[in-house]
């Protein structure tokens, strides 16, 4: 049966000599492992999620192929080539949280099955994933305006800086709040 030997399978044989008075002698065992020159099959998905703003969690399903031991994740910045290797699990580990992300950064995760004689598979590649916060920053507080010959000028209160990308100043010119974006910074 073709099946039978695939790569990386183990067999165990046993003899036993048989007298023409029908008694056997000890069993003499030996084992041998079918040559494993193929790597295993590439796992078939990869996801990505960010979670709690501060961490990119990574989930993959299994390789199809039996004899695979370890699972390698690699992580890259979406605008660079090169991949960092960041874990390898166990086969029965398919999951990582990544918590060494930057915010507002871009990254590309593969993962490898690695088998019984170090054959690495070919990769799972996951989509582009932007690490960013899952909540709007805090509201600014002590907005306030003076005018003067020249126009009016707001100034505010930033709370948490890390938090804030730029602010965004709207004017309503009527009292039912029709609001116009009139400037950035």
């Amino acid at each position: 049966d073709e099946d039978a030997f695939q790569d990386g399978v183990f067999f165990e044989y046993g003899v036993v000599s048989v007298g023409k008075n029908g008694n056997r002698s000890d069993t003499v065992w030996t084992e041998i492992q079918i040559p494993d020159l193929n790597p295993p099959n590439t796992p078939t998905a990869i996801q990505t999620r960010m979670r709690s703003g501060e961490r990119i969690q990574v989930s993959w399903n299994a390789s199809g192929s039996g004899d695979v031991i370890s699972y390698r994740l690699y992580r890259r910045e979406a605008d660079m080539n090169g991949d960092m290797l960041l874990a390898e699990s166990p086969r029965g580990e398919r999951y990582f949280r990544d918590e060494s992300i930057e915010l507002n950064m871009e990254y590309i995760y593969s993962v490898t099955a690695v088998d019984s004689v170090g054959n690495e598979s070919g990769r799972a590649v996951s989509d582009t994933i932007r690490a960013h916060r899952l909540h709007p920053p805090e509201r600014t507080r002590n907005v306030q305006a003076l005018y003067t010959e020249e126009g009016v000028i707001l100034q505010w209160q930033m709370l948490d800086s890390s938090q804030v990308n730029g602010y965004r100043i709207y004017r309503s010119d009527i009292v039912t709040g029709v609001y116009d974006l009139i400037g950035e910074t």
